[in-house]
């Protein structure tokens, strides 16, 4: 008998992790670094010393080199600094709380203290050699402009007023013109054509500080940074990186090549010398000498290593666990009946009874909305089997369902109009990378167009009463230069005319919805009101019939709050809490909790299955053993003994000629719905058995793990992210901005109480912020990962992500000392360049038939245009590609050898999940690597990281039955890894041709015929 049965019970819930937390002070090492990545350096204009950013810190070092003196605080993370022309005090960016702001401090670390303040980006401080003004970059006008700084007063004065993006101001020896960057294009059509990158710069302009006048002083082609005046004022110096390499140049030509060149300004020191940074070091030279020497340094920092107890995942079992996957529940126009999404299909629940299932299919389904005569449901399926989810409508009284659209791309987030003759929707295009939305005529099946949002998905859209305008949340850009943004209100009139922003309720806040999922805003049925989960609780503001704000945002719940939804009557309030579903009034502010009771088993196999190997390789040793059979006990592995005929009794899969290695975990995937089930299907016939996706979907992350657990479809076992923590910006829609501790707090309670593994910390989420939410997941046996290194390594936190290194790829002492002595893993996702070169070189790597059959064209198409670009990039282009990928090998090489601990991740969808992580590992052997080493890194090492090391990781007795049977050995060529014949994933076993059949041709599995590729 096979469990996965799903149960309702109003038994006590049997805990399905087992507790973790502290174990006592983590330990503190003190490391010595000698080298910094991307470090900048000023020059103090008595050339007594030089101050450096190094990781985060300024740093002040003699003249001459040695050991140099922290003089900031980790948690301010300054960088970029610059020396007043007395030499006294110190200019610099930092990132104290809300944004990046302009600071100043005394040359000794004395007197700290903050000159620009509020929710924009004050970036690139250069002082006046008159010390009385700082030049710097801002976005206070939702575009990066030149700014300046009274020092004596305090007031500001934009320069730049272009639409174009400007940055790095710099000024001249005179102080009567700022030299800039610009992403404008060269006034002169023969100028070499704009960079990739144009919106970080590609030219340089100078503008007069008192008329205004702007004059363009040059452009070269490739990624153009760091302007210096000449100190005779004539010219400018500064940094070029194209081609695969980096140089210095002077009004356009050429003098310090050869060299790593960090994009930071050059230092004068005399009228021929500077400072300047390249190869991790602090670098001098002459303006016409042939060579730099290196002024060596030596910092020393501490590095924690975390101690504590994680949370153990348990895997069998067959007690019931409450299903935290709850997604998006409506409630009925009478308010009577509440449908949502959980385990994989649509419940119907009348309040006070028990959930029952509406659909029961391995299909994946989701956004369930209600007609408003409460005759209808509509919602999201991927059952047509054409590779996106579709609307569909199911008859309450006759049960009839009928297919509503066919767009390209997958359709999810529908709302009926009032009248319930039109439903609003978006079919969302690849990876989160935008969505349009669409008004369908529910009689007709007639959908058309009314907006196209071409970078990160809106809030689902809602209705206005009158049926005029729908309203979203959509992406509020600041500038072009960098990514991270907020949420703000827009309407969109229904027939499809101008869209139109919101006033701000709260002008320069963090998100006015908590994030793009689930969070609202919903237009209440009256109109009177909108709903917005923000800041944490369920808010409610007055409108007037165009959406416009006539009333402030005000609570009426105390507790975290999700996924609101109207009562027909426009008085109540439907929402979760933590593990809870709830009613508010939001009148009086009454809460009332609705039972909502819905348990489930793990599906775990039993019986007996012998896997028979031509070749295993165990995860842990240099070497594969021959002719071996692993005997299976239910879901776990019970013996290896050398291949004899008397043990295979019960399930056979034959491997002769095979080799058995260790089912692949990928260490940083993303999961959309737009992919649909295929997806897992798709994981799996790579080898994929186990996935740890990193920034989560509220909820929605947690259905997808209990669908899989509880056999709802097959796929791989998951490790889920709540929410990724950001600042009050942030980059993607499934991201939570968090800017005090009381919301941290209640945040990781929520993340702990819906049983999450692990929190993502994201660019923009203050140090401070850092340090506490990783105690905090700590505490509760959670681990933490961010995009930082440091200071968070000086947190214990458990895991860093990508790490690109330098402009040219290279990553210094400074990483990879930190990396080998904190614990701190490192899941580095080269694929995101490799895979390219993967794809030229080898066509059939993407013409794969398990790419052609579970993915829909639109989600191969990014990948298409990786490739495309690699190809079009010139025959140099590969070289330089491959010369990145050894560099970062060379990193990752010693990272390992030091006792570092690197992992396998994609950063999947961005190229396709599964092939992905085989490109991940071939990149760490085309980077250096050994094959078995490579291998380690998505087994054993993956398991020590999640601290499941006695459940996944290797083919050992006592761990679950992981298996992926392979053509060729991968120890002799690690491209072997893509021949994948079939999978035993926690004890099931599946044939490449089953997963490419899907669901609609049935799943059978272990059906005591043995299973053959």
């Amino acid at each position: 008998m096979t469990g996965g049965a799903v149960g309702i019970s109003v038994g006590a819930t049997v805990a399905m992790r087992q507790p973790g937390g502290q174990t006592g002070q983590p330990p503190m090492t003190n490391i010595t670094v000698t080298e910094g990545t991307n470090m900048a350096v000023a020059a103090v204009p008595n050339g007594r010393a030089v101050i450096i950013d190094l990781l985060g810190s300024l740093w002040t070092v003699p003249a001459q080199g040695g050991a140099a003196r922290k003089i900031t605080e980790d948690l301010l993370e300054a960088r970029r600094p610059a020396f007043s022309p007395k030499g006294d005090e110190i200019a610099f960016e930092g990132y104290l709380d809300d944004g990046w702001d302009i600071w100043r401090v005394g040359a000794d670390g004395s007197g700290a203290r903050r000159l620009t303040w509020g929710p924009f980006d004050d970036r690139e401080p250069q002082w006046s050699h008159d010390g009385t003004r700082i030049a710097f970059s801002s976005d206070r006008t939702a575009n990066y402009d030149v700014w300046i700084l009274d020092t004596r007063t305090g007031d500001l004065r934009q320069l730049t007023t272009n639409s174009e993006q400007d940055s790095q101001p710099v000024w001249s020896p005179d102080d009567r013109e700022i030299a800039f960057v610009s992403s404008r294009a060269a006034p002169d059509a023969a100028a070499p054509p704009r960079d990739p990158n144009a919106s970080q710069g590609s030219t340089f302009w100078a503008i007069n500080v008192e008329t205004k006048a702007e004059r363009f002083m040059g452009s070269a082609p490739g990624r153009v940074s760091a302007p210096a005046w000449t100190p005779d004022g004539s010219q400018l110096v500064y940094s070029v990186v194209a081609g695969g390499s980096s140089r210095l140049e002077l009004a356009g030509k050429p003098f310090a090549t050869g060299e790593d060149i960090f994009p930071f300004p050059i230092q004068w020191v005399s009228p021929s010398e500077f400072l300047y940074t390249a190869n991790g070091k602090i670098k001098k030279r002459a303006l016409a000498g042939p060579a730099s020497s290196t002024v060596e340094f030596t910092a020393t920092l501490p590095v924690t290593r975390a101690q504590y107890t994680k949370m153990r995942r348990s895997f069998d079992g067959s007690e019931l666990r409450s299903a935290m996957g709850i997604i998006k529940p409506a409630i009925s126009p009478d308010g009577k009946q509440i449908a949502f999404v959980a385990l994989g299909d649509v419940w119907l629940m009348t309040i006070g009874s028990k959930p029952t299932r509406l659909t029961n299919d391995a299909f994946s389904d989701a956004d369930p909305a209600w007609s408003p005569d409460g005759a209808q449901l509509v919602f999201s399926s991927d059952r047509a089997g054409n590779g996106n989810a579709d609307l569909w409508i199911h008859d309450m009284k006759t049960g009839a369902e009928r297919r509503l659209t066919q767009t390209p791309t997958s359709d999810f987030g529908a709302a009926w109009s009032r009248d319930g003759k039109r439903i609003a929707f978006l079919s969302l295009l690849a990876h989160s990378t935008g969505a349009d939305v669409y008004v369908l005529d529910v009689a007709s099946g007639a959908a058309r167009k009314i907006h196209r949002f071409d970078e990160r998905n809106p809030t689902s859209p809602t209705w206005s009463a009158d049926g005029r305008n729908v309203m979203v949340g959509a992406f509020y850009k600041f500038s072009e230069r960098f990514r991270e943004s907020v949420y703000r209100l827009m309407t969109i009139p229904a027939d499809g005319g101008e869209a139109r922003w919101l006033p701000e309720v709260r002008p320069h806040a963090s998100n006015i919805v908590d994030s793009g999922v689930d969070a609202g805003p919903v237009w209440s049925p009256d109109g009177s009101r909108v709903a917005i989960a923000h800041a944490g609780l369920l808010q409610v503001m007055d409108v007037d019939g165009d959406g416009n704000p006539v009333s402030q945002l005000r609570p009426v719940s105390a507790d975290l709050a999700h996924a609101p939804a109207w009562t027909g009557d426009s008085r109540h309030l439907v929402y979760l809490s933590n593990d809870q579903l709830k009613k508010v009034s939001v009148d009086d502010g009454r809460v009332d909790q609705i039972p909502l009771d819905l348990k489930y088993q793990l599906s775990v196999p039993m019986g007996r299955t012998v896997v028979h190997a031509a070749r295993l390789w165990n995860g842990r040793d240099k070497t594969a053993q021959s002719d071996q059979d692993i005997v299976i006990d239910g879901n776990r592995i019970r013996e290896i003994r050398p291949h004899a005929a008397s043990l295979h009794t019960g399930t056979v899969v034959d491997g002769t000629g095979l080799t058995a290695i260790p089912g692949l975990v990928d260490m940083h995937a993303h999961v959309y719905r737009e992919y649909g089930e295929a997806l897992w299907r798709l994981m799996l016939s790579y080898g994929v058995t186990t996935g740890r996706e990193t920034a989560g979907f509220a909820y929605r992350s947690l259905e997808y793990r209990e669908a899989i657990e509880s056999g709802a479809r097959p796929g791989p076992r998951l490790y889920v992210s709540a929410p990724a923590f950001d600042g009050t910006r942030t980059a993607f829609a499934e991201m939570y901005t968090i800017d005090d501790g009381a919301r941290l707090e209640r945040e990781v309670d929520r993340a702990h109480r819906l049983g999450y593994d692990l929190l993502k910390l994201y660019v923009r989420l203050p140090p401070a912020l850092q340090k506490r939410a990783v105690e905090l997941a700590h505490r509760n046996g959670m681990h933490a990962t961010s995009h930082f290194l440091y200071p968070a390594a000086a947190f214990g936190i458990d895991g860093t992500e990508h790490g690109k290194g330098s402009p040219l790829g290279y990553t210094y002492q400074d990483v990879t000392e930190v990396l080998s002595k904190s614990g701190t893993g490192w899941c580095p996702t080269l694929a995101l360049t490799a895979l390219a070169v993967i794809g030229l070189n080898d066509p059939s790597f993407l013409a794969d038939e398990r790419l052609r059959t579970l993915l829909a064209d639109w989600a191969l198409e990014p990948t298409r245009q990786r490739v495309e670009r690699l190809q079009n990039g010139g025959p140099n282009q590969v070289e330089q590609t491959m010369a990145r990928i050894k560099r970062q090998g060379a990193a990752l090489a010693t990272v390992i050898h030091g006792g570092g601990l690197v992992v396998a991740g994609t950063d999947a969808p961005g190229i396709p999940h599964g092939a992905a992580l085989i490109a991940e590992v071939e990149s760490y052997v085309m980077g250096g690597l050994a094959p078995f080493e490579a291998l380690q890194t998505a087994t054993i090492n993956a398991a020590k990281y999640l601290g499941a090391e006695a459940d996944l990781g290797s083919i050992e007795p006592g761990k679950l039955a992981d298996v992926v049977l392979l053509e060729g050995d991968p120890l002799a060529d690690i491209k072997n890894i893509r021949k994948v014949r079939t999978i035993v994933k926690d004890g099931r076993a599946y044939g490449i041709k089953t997963l490419l059949q899907g669901p609609s041709r049935g799943m059978a599995t272990n059906n005591g015929n043995g299973v053959r590729p």
